[in-house]
């Protein structure tokens, strides 16, 4: 695979800079890092919510319910492969526009110093060790560029690490100078720092790109992943009614009741919740409390409506 560096090498601008000379693997580490981040992003987590109450609608269950963590593992699993394949498609595309980014982020005297280092036995221990070491705490991640089993990705983290202490000392000293030191003759900032604000410039917008394309992943995908987390876990998933779903009956501690019902906005599915109040007094209260026969203070009640319109407690 082309490294974004030499993609850039390729061009009018960088050719006389680092032509034909195969440079580390900044584009794969820009790729890791914005896959560390991704679960850690609201909008992904949202995401993710999103399609766990595929599942089961949220009057039904929740973060609190037993089964949630498990399903959102059976949801990770379910979906990587598309993760995946997204990735492999869209790659084509993704790479040369990190490769123009490069191209206007740095100065031509920052580019021939990373450029340089790249390519130097030191530059290459040092990228390929962060490499390692991101890819392996991401594990199995979404999005992977190369994916890998677990032992593999530690195997690599190892000999990487082994690679890199076995540098001489001048070596080490070569990457410190570059990642600390003060800024080449001919650059406009130490190409280090570039080198970083890069990666972590890049990797926010393609966390983002990532969190958008899963969320447009097509429904028919999204149905196999359903299937998969109601086959893994349909014992201890709230039941699967076929009837409609309306919301959730409570009494209060003062016998009040208050039913309310969840409904979807802004594309989450658990978008905001409406609540309807039955005090004691008011005149449909027992019709109210009798479609949850025993409903005492403290309980609540999912209720259901069939196809005949009947509303009740029962699945």
């Amino acid at each position: 695979m082309r490294s974004i560096a030499l993609c850039v090498a390729m061009t009018a601008a960088g050719a006389a800079l680092a032509a034909g000379i195969e440079a580390g693997p900044l584009d794969r580490i820009i790729v890791a890092t914005a896959q560390g981040k991704l679960m850690a992003d609201a909008h992904f987590r949202e995401n993710v919510e999103y399609f766990l109450y595929r599942v089961r609608p949220p009057e039904q269950w929740g973060p609190k319910h037993p089964a949630w963590a498990p399903a959102r593992g059976a949801l990770m699993t379910a979906a990587r492969p598309e993760t995946l394949r997204q990735m492999k498609d869209y790659w084509r595309d993704l790479q040369p526009v990190l490769a123009r980014e490069m191209q206007s982020s740095f100065q031509p005297g920052e580019l021939a110093a990373f450029t340089e280092f790249a390519n130097s036995a030191a530059g290459a221990a040092y990228l390929d060790r962060r490499l390692a070491e991101i890819r392996a705490k991401n594990a199995d991640a979404f999005y992977d560029l190369e994916p890998e089993a677990p032992a593999d990705l530690a195997k690599h983290l190892s000999d990487s690490r082994k690679r890199f202490d076995a540098l001489p000392a001048s070596e080490k000293k070569r990457v410190e100078d570059f990642l600390h030191g003060p800024k080449c003759a001919q650059c406009y900032r130490p190409a280090g720092q570039v080198m970083d604000d890069f990666i972590a410039h890049e990797s926010d917008w393609l966390r983002e790109v990532f969190t958008n394309q899963f969320e447009s992943t097509d429904y028919h995908a999204v149905d196999t992943w359903v299937e998969a987390i109601n086959s893994q876990l349909k014992d201890t998933l709230p039941v699967n009614s076929k009837k409609q779903v309306l919301g959730t009956l409570e009494m209060r501690k003062d016998s009040s009741l208050g039913f309310t019902f969840h409904f979807y906005w802004h594309d989450k599915a658990d978008g905001g919740a409406l609540t309807l109040e039955f005090p004691a007094a008011h005149a449909a209260y027992r019709e109210v409390a009798a479609l949850a026969p025993g409903l005492a203070p403290g309980q609540s009640r999912v209720l259901y409506r069939d196809t005949a319109g009947v509303i009740s407690d029962q699945p």
